[in-house]
């Protein structure tokens, strides 16, 4: 009996202080002061077959800056992805078309963080798609 209670008290022992430690690891790390790592702050082709978008936007709390970027992403990446210089300038509607289905198909945001000033988050999405350079040099 004395060894069965020994081994609880030893138990919840364990647990206390792995959860003080948890918490205070948690509470000690300031992730607002974290700022955005350069790599996620430009536009442009990041490789053969992805395209990353990064804005800013303002809002109050993550879910409605979620829902401006909804909004707003697929003319903003049209906008991009058209002044890249392998695309052609003067494009058909159906080029349009085809460029407007792939956002929607294949964008994602990736990353939505509240910048160190209050109610601007960045965000970044991502076009990705096998090959996509060549895909986008077809389009016309």
């Amino acid at each position: 009996m004395v060894r069965f209670i020994f081994t609880i008290l030893a138990i919840f022992l364990i647990n206390f202080c792995v959860h003080q430690r948890y918490n205070y690891f948690i509470e000690s790390k300031n992730y607002d002061s974290i700022s955005l790592p350069e790599e996620f702050k430009k536009t442009g082709m990041l490789s053969s077959s992805t395209y990353q978008i990064f804005l800013k936007v303002r809002a109050d709390t993550y879910e409605e800056a979620l829902l401006i970027t909804q909004k707003e992403i697929l003319e903003i990446a049209y906008y991009y992805i058209t002044l890249e210089p392998f695309m052609l300038r003067t494009l058909s509607p159906y080029g349009k078309q085809q460029i407007f289905d792939l956002i929607k198909n294949k964008g994602k945001v990736v990353l939505i963080k509240r910048n160190l000033s209050e109610n601007v988050y960045d965000v970044v999405f991502h076009v990705s798609e096998y090959d996509l350079r060549n895909y986008l040099r077809k389009i016309k």
